[in-house]
């Protein structure tokens, strides 16, 4: 084989074994897809553009990881958004690792990295003290990446101030809000969108420490910049308008806070399409307001409109509509229709049957929930039975001489007796307070009533 042979046979080795400029721009197009759908909530099918682009990276950039691992944060992200808070964790961490090879090349792709895996552990209520020490590492990288004033070192100044709320660190939460809307405002002007969602933000704080007099102000003015500058029915005054809804729902003021719901639902409804994730959430908050203020019926109605649409968008067995139907459920207990709401028990318990198992301990307010319905329906055979089961799945659990193990044990006595089982009843009330008792719980158990779960 002469050198000219061999120099073309090389050339042409190198340009099939080198990505084409197709194949990343459709890498790009995949999770430029990724994140619209994640944006409208339609988080499976973020995730399987993501996994796409995902593909595309292991196949022909393989010598560029990095491509990989921004692939992997995106599909982490809308993972997460889907229920799997585990397989989320795992696509996090691996990219992180890719971005760790080379921290002075890629140090603004590790600080979003560690800030999406801290919101993903905020999300999930786990591990509070590490979710600090993430976004504290992802505050600090973006600091020295792009710099103290940089949108991205005050959005990062945001969720961490969102965690000090959370956890009703309130004096912290304000001064890195503040701080953070004065970034925005001096980077894009006071009434840039940012300036006044934080503006927002900071005014929830107030409300959240009883300082109505010091939110109401900041939403009401939020609201007439917007009215005055968009028009009564842009899609920005609904931030403001559910702000006031929660700060005069606090206030106990129904009128008030029943208008400004209906008012974003109005300004939804005219905004987006007709089964938008967006209207769903917002007809869940008609339907909780009104329970709250026993108007079950119109209660009923908006929390049915929201399962369709959950049932369509976010799937019929995911944890937002778990949620969703529960609430439902009790409405439908409290209206005494007990036959309307068993099934949609029925459902919720099977749903983490199949998705935790059979024994998994979140099954258990699932199964009291049913039990209850099941003792309304004069069905104490059922009920009896899925008590068992729950104090089954608890001493598993716990073991058998646990304290916690006593509420189902007190539950299932009182339903012996109910049934006309002295003697039974007897027996398991005796070995509930034995346990009691030798975990020095007594007092408590008298003080403090029991919960199913």
């Amino acid at each position: 084989m002469n050198k000219l042979s061999a120099a073309l046979i090389l050339v042409l080795l190198l340009f099939l074994g080198t990505p084409t400029c197709a194949q990343e721009e459709q890498y790009k197009n995949h999770l430029k897809v990724s994140l619209a759908l994640f944006k409208r909530g339609q988080y499976e099918l973020s995730t399987e553009a993501a996994v796409k682009a995902l593909n595309i990276a292991r196949e022909h950039f393989g010598s560029k990881p990095v491509y990989s691992a921004r692939a992997m944060i995106a599909a982490a992200r809308a993972t997460g958004k889907s229920g799997d808070s585990q397989k989320a964790e795992h696509l996090f961490r691996k990219a992180l690792a890719i971005f760790r090879r080379e921290p002075d090349r890629y140090p603004v792709d590790e600080a979003r990295g560690i800030r999406e895996l801290a919101l993903l552990f905020h999300a999930r209520g786990t591990a509070p003290e590490e979710t600090e020490l993430l976004f504290k590492q992802a505050l600090d990288l973006f600091r020295a990446a792009l710099g103290s004033q940089h949108q991205q070192t005050a959005v990062t100044m945001i969720n961490l101030a969102d965690l000090f709320n959370s956890r009703k660190r309130y004096n912290e939460a304000e001064l890195l809000y503040r701080q953070a809307l004065s970034i925005f405002e001096q980077v894009f002007g006071a009434d840039d969108y940012r300036s006044r969602e934080t503006a927002n933000l900071l005014a929830n704080t107030y409300r959240s420490q009883g300082r109505y007099g010091a939110a109401e102000p900041i939403y009401l003015r939020q609201l007439d910049f917007f009215k005055q500058h968009l028009g009564e029915d842009h899609p920005y005054l609904v931030l403001s308008l559910n702000s006031l809804a929660g700060l005069y729902r606090a206030q106990e003021k129904f009128t008030e806070a029943e208008e400004a719901y209906r008012r974003v639902l109005a300004i939804q409804e005219k905004n987006l399409p007709e089964n938008h994730i967006t209207i769903a959430n917002s007809l869940w908050n008609l339907g909780d307001f009104y329970t709250g203020y026993g108007r079950l019926d119109q209660a009923e109605s908006f929390y049915l409109r929201a399962v369709a649409i959950f049932d369509l968008i976010d799937g019929p067995n995911r944890y937002n509509t778990m949620l969703l139907l529960r609430s439902l459920a009790r409405v439908y207990d409290r209206q005494g229709k007990y036959s309307l709401s068993s099934p949609l028990y029925s459902r919720i318990l099977l749903t983490t049957e199949t998705a935790r198992g059979l024994s998994h301990l979140d099954c258990i307010p699932a199964l009291a929930d049913l039990a209850r319905n099941c003792r309304h329906r004069n069905d104490d055979d059922e009920s009896t039975r899925l008590y068992r089961r729950i104090l089954d799945i608890r001493t598993e659990f716990y073991g058998r001489k646990h304290f916690i193990v006593n509420n189902p044990l007190l539950r299932l006595a009182r339903y012996y007796r109910d049934q006309g089982r002295p003697e039974e009843a007897k027996r398991v009330h005796q070995r509930a307070m034995s346990l009691i008792d030798s975990a020095g719980f007594s007092e408590m158990l008298e003080k403090t009533p029991g919960r199913d779960h």
